[in-house]
């Protein structure tokens, strides 16, 4: 399986939360082949995400890969 890039990887995280009404559950990225494929990158592209203004995150407890409980996207894009 191809991994993806670091932006298609913030792309993916954004779009899978819109696909959920702009919450995005520790479980939904883990579930997601492709994000879990690559569970650095994908590490990588949370923090960035929630160091952002638009999207408020919520700290995952010690032991799991994925960095947050949820993501929770304040403000989403059409793009």
């Amino acid at each position: 399986m191809s991994r993806l890039s670091f932006e298609a990887t913030v792309v993916r995280l954004a779009r899978l939360a819109a696909s959920r009404g702009g919450t995005l559950a520790a479980a939904d990225v883990e579930a997601d082949k492709l994000l879990a494929g690559d569970r650095g990158t994908t590490s990588a592209a949370a923090h960035m995400l929630a160091g952002g203004t638009e999207v408020v995150a919520e700290p995952a407890e010690h032991g799991r890969w994925f960095p947050y409980v949820r993501l929770t996207f304040t403000r989403l894009s059409d793009d």
